[in-house]
């Protein structure tokens, strides 16, 4: 799917990112049965996208939330919309697994390891992997 809306373009227009949040939320619980989730959407967040890309966006997003808050016995989400510094920053909070804020700069870098491991030896010896260094 990511292939095809990669060769279209970009089609601009108002999104009430609310609406789609809840229509994407239904999609995705039907997949998830009988847990409970709670979900808060912020009504009336209208934002300027391409509601193709939005759409899968919103999936990723709400269903990764689902995933990593599959282990408590309530699902929290949240999709809304907030001011900072002047600038509308959008959100998907969950009640789900975090993750170390030392570590935040790494997260959307491409192939890069959250946990790190030393690896020794040259080129004339196989390596192995140290988990003790």
């Amino acid at each position: 799917m990511m292939y095809r809306l990669t060769k279209t373009e970009i089609s601009l227009e108002a999104v009430n990112l609310a609406y789609l949040s809840q229509q994407v939320m239904i999609d995705l619980m039907e997949e998830y049965g009988s847990r409970t989730i709670h979900f808060d959407n912020r009504p009336e967040t209208i934002v300027q996208g391409d509601r193709k890309l939005l759409t899968l966006c919103m999936h990723n997003l709400l269903g990764n939330a689902l995933k990593y808050s599959s282990k408590k016995p309530e699902s929290v989400i949240s999709v809304g919309q907030e001011k900072r510094g002047g600038e509308n920053i959008y959100f998907v909070r969950d009640n789900g697994a975090g993750f170390d804020m030392a570590y935040a700069s790494n997260l959307f870098k491409p192939f890069s390891r959250l946990h790190h491991h030393r690896i020794r030896g040259n080129r004339n010896r196989p390596c192995h992997r140290s988990e003790n260094h």
